[in-house]
Order: C-alpha cells, then sequence, then structure tokens
C-alpha cells in the first residue's frame, strides 16, 4: 500500500489503495536486471506502464496475465529504453504460447539487446518456445532453406553486407532455429564432408555480420561429424559473445583433439564462456588462445578448467596480456595438467612475480619439452628461479626467453644446461646479455654443439 514517487529514496507516502504504483527510476542495467525478475515475482503486480522514451510518443499499460496468454505481442515503435527492455525480456520468459514478437523501432540498446538474446538462447522449456516469428523474420523462412542465397532474400549473412540491420537478438533467434535446421548443409561454401577429420575455417567468418548464427551452424556441422578432430577457427573475430556458443558445441564434440580460436577477440567474457564447458573436450589435447585479450579474468577461469583436462599437451597463450597476476592464476592450475609438453606464454607482460609462480608450478610438468617466454618483462630474479626450475627436466628440448630483461642473469643457465641432455635451442637474445659476455661465453661452451643457442 505505499507508492515510491518517480524513484525518491526519502519520500514514501502511505496510501488506502489496494493497488501498488511502483515508478521507476532512470536505473543502470545493473539495477535493472536486479529489478526484473523480483517484479515479475511479485504477485500483487498486475500490469506495468512501460515506453514513452521519446517525447512524441506516451507511456502504455501492459497487462502482465494477459500477455502471458497471448500469441502474438507487438511493442514495435512503443518508445522502449532500455529499463523497460530488460523488464520485458523477464516478462517473456513465462510466455509459453507466443508465437510472433515484434519490437522493432525501439532504443533499447545493447544491455536490452543482450536481455533479448539471452532468453531467446536459454534452453529452458518455458522461455518463448512457440516463437516463429521474430521482427517479421519469419521461422519458415529459415527452416525450408538448403543453401544460403535462399537465407541472404531475409537478410541472413550476406558476407558483404547485411539485407536487414539485424541485432543481437535476431541473430540470437536465427542461431536457435539453425540448431533445429537438418537441411542446410552449405553456409556460404563453409562446408563438413562425412568423414573428415581435420576443418579449417581460418579467416572464413571474418566479414559475416551474424557470426554467432554462422558460428552455430559450424558447431551443429561438427557435431554430426564423428570422425573430427582439428577445428581450425583462428583470424575471424568472432568477439565476446561468441565464446559461449563454442563452449555449448564442446559438450558434443568429444572427439575434438585440437581447438584453435587464434586472434578472435574473445577478451575474458568470451574466454569465460568457452571455458565453462572447456572441460567437456575430454580429448582436447591442443588448445590454441593466443592473440584473444583474454587477460588476468580470463586467465582464472581457464585455469580452473584446464586442471580437468588430463590429455591436454599443448597450451597457446601469447599476447593476452596476462601479466604477472594471470600467469600466477594459470600456473595454479597448470600443477594439475601434468602431461604438458608444450607452454606458450611470450608476449604478456610477465614479470618476475609470474616467472617465480610459473617456475614453482613447472615441477609438476614432468612431460614439459617446450616453454616460450620470450617478450617478457622478466628480469635477473625471475630468470634465476625458471634456470633452477629447468634443472629437473632434463627432457627439454627447447628455451625461449629472448626480448625479456635478465641481463647478468645469463649466468643462471650455465649449471642447467649442462643437465639439460635433450635441449636443442635456448633463445636469450635481445636481452642486454653483453654486460656479462663472459658468463654468457661460458653458457655457449657448456651448451654443447646439438644445442642452438641465440644471443
Amino acid at each position: 500500500g505505499n507508492e515510491w514517487e518517480h524513484g525518491s529514496l526519502k519520500h514514501w507516502r502511505h496510501s488506502a489503495d489496494s493497488s501498488r504504483d511502483l515508478t521507476l527510476p532512470s536505473f543502470g542495467p545493473d539495477v535493472a536486471k536486479l529489478a526484473a525478475p523480483l517484479l515479475m515475482q511479485n504477485s500483487f503486480l498486475l500490469s506495468l506502464k512501460i515506453g514513452g522514451e521519446t517525447d512524441d510518443i506516451e507511456p502504455f499499460e501492459i497487462d502482465i496475465m494477459e500477455t502471458r496468454q497471448q500469441k502474438e505481442l507487438d511493442l514495435s515503435h512503443r518508445g522502449l529504453g532500455m529499463t523497460d527492455a530488460i523488464i520485458v525480456a523477464e516478462l517473456l520468459r513465462k510466455c509459453t504460447l507466443l508465437t510472433k514478437l515484434d519490437f522493432r523501432g525501439n532504443e533499447i540498446g545493447d544491455e536490452g539487446e543482450r536481455e533479448f538474446a539471452d532468453i531467446i538462447s536459454s534452453d529452458s522449456p518455458d522461455c518463448l518456445p512457440a516463437l516463429t516469428c521474430l521482427n517479421g523474420i519469419e521461422a519458415s523462412q529459415i527452416l525450408d532453406a538448403t543453401e544460403l542465397e535462399e537465407l541472404q532474400e531475409v537478410g541472413f549473412l550476406d558476407r558483404k553486407r547485411a539485407v536487414a540491420d539485424l541485432g543481437e537478438h535476431e541473430s540470437a533467434f536465427m542461431a536457435r532455429l539453425l540448431q533445429k535446421h537438418e537441411g542446410l548443409k552449405s553456409l556460404g561454401g563453409i562446408s563438413l564432408k562425412e568423414g573428415v577429420v581435420k576443418w579449417n575455417l581460418r579467416n572464413c567468418l571474418t566479414n559475416w555480420k551474424h557470426k554467432h548464427a554462422a558460428l552455430t551452424f559450424i558447431i551443429n556441422q561438427a557435431k554430426n561429424c564423428p570422425t573430427l578432430e582439428d577445428l581450425f577457427l583462428r583470424e575471424n573475430d568472432l568477439g565476446l559473445k561468441t565464446g559461449r556458443t563454442l563452449g555449448f558445441g564442446l559438450t558434443s564434440l568429444t572427439t575434438l583433439k585440437t581447438l584453435d580460436v587464434y586472434a578472435n577477440n574473445l577478451g575474458a567474457e568470451g574466454c569465460a564462456g568457452l571455458c565453462s564447458k572447456l572441460w567437456y573436450a575430454t580429448s582436447l589435447q591442443r588448445l590454441v588462445l593466443s592473440s584473444n585479450g583474454i587477460g588476468v579474468e580470463g586467465c582464472a577461469v581457464l585455469a580452473a578448467s584446464i586442471r580437468l583436462m588430463p590429455h591436454l599437451a599443448k597450451l597457446f597463450l601469447s599476447n593476452n596480456g596476462i601479466g604477472d597476476q594471470g600467469c600466477s592464476a594459470i600456473s595454479a592450475g597448470l600443477r594439475h595438467v601434468t602431461g604438458l609438453e608444450l607452454l606458450q606464454l611470450s608476449t604478456n607482460e610477465i614479470g618476475c612475480k609470474g616467472a617465480v609462480a610459473l617456475s614453482s608450478a613447472l615441477s609438476e610438468l614432468t612431460a614439459l619439452k617446450e616453454v616460450a617466454l620470450s617478450r617478457n618483462h622478466i628480469k635477473s630474479e625471475g630468470s634465476a628461479a625458471l634456470a633452477g626450475a629447468f634443472t629437473f627436466h632434463p627432457q627439454l628440448r627447447t628455451v625461449d626467453l629472448g626480448f625479456n630483461l635478465i641481463a647478468e642473469g645469463v649466468s643462471h643457465f650455465i649449471g642447467p644446461v649442462t643437465a639439460l641432455t635433450e635441449l636443442k635451442q635456448i633463445c636469450l637474445d635481445s636481452n642486454n646479455i653483453r654486460s656479462d659476455w663472459d658468463s654468457a661465453k661460458t653458457l655457449y661452451r657448456n651448451a654443447g654443439t646439438n644445442c642452438w643457442v641465440r644471443f
């Protein structure tokens, strides 16, 4: 019976009226996401007044119970804003009968788009299970198509331009339809032949507008190929939102041995989406995540995932800006990957603290043969810790510490190279080694004739 006047936190007014009027202020997306499910759980709430974000459009009332029973809902050009979109998206979670939805012509922003996309992509049986038409896009147009050219007619996946300017939620709708699509065998020349072991899609999606939907097609094709072992998706600029699509795909790709997503701009969010299901890929031996900007947060979730990947043999994480903190996080996870043979951590802004944390983990990696830490910020202290750890790895073949700040720290490697009987190459170039040239010459002699020493 209390009325909240225009979001004032101070002024509450007692009301004898049994109805409740909650006039929401201009919330940010985080508060709106918190408020939306609470509003929908409020059994006293009968209707919402939304829209009217622009001066020429009046707000309108939407009946909650009536909306949940409708088969068609037209919210186009009603002045919906971001907060409206988040609340309406929450309402749609229980609209099991809705077949047609239209909310074109509204300024709902990226957060609003994302909320609608999440509802449409949801696996919950209550989230729009009957939806067959979204913003004029008919499901039949997609489900009846067998080639890319037919999909172009409805504005889908044109390499050069989109016929329709589709948003993230519309792309999610198409991706959802593609999950049910049995007849589509080719997508702009992208197809998977039966019996294939390696599928190389390097730079194939760079110019595609709706990469989420295209990636869904690719994953679905891969699911139906029990022989697939290597999937290369490098340099496609997939972006933050596609990590989750890749992650869900991994739940079915049990034969996959190589996953290469080099240079796809996944970021921490995309990495988290991928890693949420990464442990399903029980056969995965080679994981390439270099040049994705996953940072410290991405390293933290990756570290938790690789603990459950006993077969992982090669891990590529160069150029991700992980720093000391990220290196420490990934080192903690690597302790459990005892079969790791190759570790690539170049160009990551790793300093002495990260090197010390990594050297501690190296004692557990008894199968390690190659480690790359070039183009970091490792100084003498860090090189001393690493050199000490290398002593216990006689099987090491390649060590790359070029373009660091080791300088006189070169002396720390004189003893270890004698113990590394399998060592074929040690790179210490661009480290100002000339400041301790005598130690460098001694290292060169101790390495022997079978090892290439680069200064």
